[in-house]
């Protein structure tokens, strides 16, 4: 996490204690940074968002972000605790500017009808053949069967807008949505 910098996100993963199951009620947030107190979080009364799955997340304040020691509690009744132990860091001009253009060639999508293990048909209007080879493709829709999993771009044929890749545990869909870096 970065120092003193505000926008950025910490989550965590809740079940309730009872049966291990996804916990998916209002979970508070405490903060204490370096040598000072705990603290309910600041952002939203500590109300942690839920975003689905058990997953809970927290944005917080500048201040909140500004000591070199974080610890952030997500905690509430009838859930598991989970503490969350971050070191922050000052990036450097250089570092800063590395990764904005780093995030300049992260490239979004979706999939369109037709695919198979091997085969990603997109919604691209890039029609140099090759342009993606050797980059790496992952599904980041928030469920389904190719959540989380990323493969080598082989091959990129232009004229039919189509990744082809090494196989994928399932033919992607037309509601997944991806990202190639």
């Amino acid at each position: 996490m970065r120092k003193n910098v505000s926008s950025q996100r910490i989550g965590a993963q809740m079940v309730w204690a009872s049966s291990g199951t996804i916990f998916t009620t209002s979970t508070l947030v405490y903060v204490k940074g370096d040598a000072s107190t705990q603290n309910l979080g600041a952002t939203s009364s500590g109300v942690a968002t839920y975003v689905g799955q058990g997953y809970h997340e927290y944005v917080p304040t500048q201040g909140e972000t500004n000591y070199d020691h974080i610890a952030f509690t997500f905690t509430t009744s009838g859930a598991l605790p989970v503490t969350l132990n971050v070191y922050t860091r000052v990036m450097t001009v250089a570092e800063e500017a590395r990764l904005v253009e780093g995030v300049k060639g992260i490239v979004y999508g979706n999939t369109l009808g037709g695919g198979s293990v091997t085969s990603v048909p997109t919604n691209f209007t890039e029609v140099t053949n090759d342009h993606f080879n050797g980059r790496t493709i992952t599904f980041n829709a928030s469920s389904g069967p190719l959540y989380g999993q990323s493969s080598p771009i082989t091959d990129w044929v232009g004229s039919t807008s189509t990744f082809t890749v090494s196989t994928l545990t399932e033919a992607p869909t037309t509601s997944d949505t991806w990202v190639v870096t």
